[in-house]
């Protein structure tokens, strides 16, 4: 979600920019004023559309993580069956159909499921930073 915030901060400093470039550029004659007026729009409308993609795209990374989660959540489940651990098993039920049905994470202390809170919460970070350090080419 930062990510997603810092390349909107960066969207909206470079139209500043370029609108202060070009109040600063023009003579001001009307002819200008509807250029500039025009100039804005476009770049308000390409910002939009930006804005729009980089929202769809984080929604669908967000939707394909949560759907991993709770694979892995159905995972432990079944292990958690076959060792007869009906506690834990219970806990990380919860934990699936809480998370399916809000979003949310819950807070239960067994240690393969805050394992997999970790996984799920700190994805989308190391996905960032390693897309940060990709060289461009």
């Amino acid at each position: 979600m930062n990510s997603n915030r810092h390349v909107l901060t960066l969207l909206r400093r470079f139209v500043a920019a370029l609108l202060l470039c070009t109040v600063l550029s023009g003579g001001g004659s009307a002819v200008e004023g509807n250029e500039l007026i025009r100039k804005w729009e476009e770049l308000r409308e390409k910002f939009d559309i930006a804005a729009s993609e980089i929202r769809s795209k984080f929604e669908k990374d967000r939707s394909d993580l949560g759907g991993k989660f709770v694979g892995a959540l159905q995972k432990l489940e079944a292990g958690l069956q076959e060792k007869g651990a009906l506690d834990d098993l219970l806990a990380v039920q919860k934990e699936r159909e809480l998370f399916v049905k809000s979003g949310s994470l819950g807070s239960d202390g067994i240690a393969d499921l805050s394992r997999l809170r970790t996984l799920y919460t700190e994805s989308p970070r190391r996905s960032t930073r390693a897309k940060r350090r990709r060289p461009s080419g």
